[in-house]
């Protein structure tokens, strides 16, 4: 029976052959394609997998592409587990078994060599070629979003990214990492909200809310002169304990310095935090690592209460060490 014909679609580049036998670009078929290619030798190589669903790499065209033939079970025989006990109505070894004596007898069989077979059924259609190729940068941003109620963490890749739908139209996603892109509001505050949650200095600021709708971090900043205060612990066990006054002296205050919301939320006077766009998805990598260094940054960098004013402004404490030396 002749084997029916697999299209596949292959970009050529200057690094390398990209090949699809996926026909759609979205949907059912899409996303649950089985890929006939991915375990097929082309040249002697195995596909390699790629940042892109149902895409695979291959070095070059191929001059040959082959399948690996599993070994194959011959000589199937039945052979007396005892073999002292043959005799001419029980021989030692026997093709065919009856169930009164299956108990006496184990089965063996021998295997083929494992052998490679040609593929001749691929049909290959060259989409373009392309010179001067780069893949893409390598997006890979822990964030947390909420799931049935409950924070996960998860990454957000270039998959991520959105691009112009005129684009996505006529531009094969091989190459749409090198056109205009943004990151969304509600995927940029999952980042940012998990990168400060990383790499906060608890020292120099606090999260006072942390929700997958708002967040906001405050600065601690040492007193000048710390304060006496007094309070009730109005979850005691005893009427006693939470009538009984506390003594604690405060020695920071706190003040905030970085809150947000996403579009998707808005919530109460919030800031929403807006999406980032570039001109490709390089760019805008690095205007996403940009926002976030500078962000941390302005978040852990201590601060003190000014001697002079009493604490009415404050001095940046790095500033006041270089000063004093």
């Amino acid at each position: 029976m002749e084997e029916k014909i697999i299209n596949v679609n292959m970009i050529k580049t200057d690094k390398g052959c990209f090949i699809s036998d996926c026909q759609t670009a979205s949907g059912y078929d899409y996303n649950y394609h089985q890929s006939k290619i991915s375990e097929l030798y082309f040249d002697g190589s195995q596909p390699k997998s790629t940042y892109l669903k149902n895409w695979y790499l291959i070095d070059n065209y191929p001059s040959k592409v082959e399948r690996k033939v599993p070994q194959q079970k011959t000589n199937i025989r039945y052979v007396l587990k005892n073999p002292s006990m043959a005799t001419e109505a029980l021989p030692l070894e026997v093709t065919s078994i009856d169930e009164d004596v299956y108990a006496l007898y184990e089965k063996k069989y021998d295997l083929t060599e494992e052998k490679m077979e040609l593929v001749e059924n691929l049909k290959f259609e060259i989409l373009f070629e392309v010179n001067n190729f780069e893949f893409p940068p390598s997006v890979n941003y822990d964030a947390t979003v909420r799931v049935n109620w409950t924070d996960k963490k998860v990454k957000i890749t270039n998959a991520n990214f959105k691009h112009q739908l005129f684009d996505r139209m006529i531009i094969p996603d091989i190459l749409i990492h090198n056109y205009p892109c943004e990151i969304s509001s509600v995927d940029l505050y999952n980042v940012v909200r998990q990168y400060i949650k990383d790499n906060i200095n608890t020292k120099y600021a606090k999260i006072t809310s942390d929700y997958d709708f708002c967040f906001t971090v405050k600065k601690l900043i040492p007193m000048y002169t710390p304060k006496d205060y007094t309070y009730m612990n109005p979850f005691a066990r005893t009427k006693k304990e939470r009538e009984k006054i506390h003594k604690a002296v405060s020695k920071y205050r706190e003040e905030e310095i970085f809150e947000m919301t996403h579009a998707d939320s808005k919530y109460r006077g919030y800031t929403v935090i807006q999406p980032i766009s570039a001109n490709n998805e390089y760019e805008l990598k690095e205007k996403i690592d940009t926002y976030l260094e500078s962000l941390i940054k302005y978040i852990n960098e201590p601060l003190i209460e000014c001697e002079h004013c009493k604490g009415l402004g404050f001095v940046n404490e790095i500033k006041r060490i270089n000063t004093n030396q």
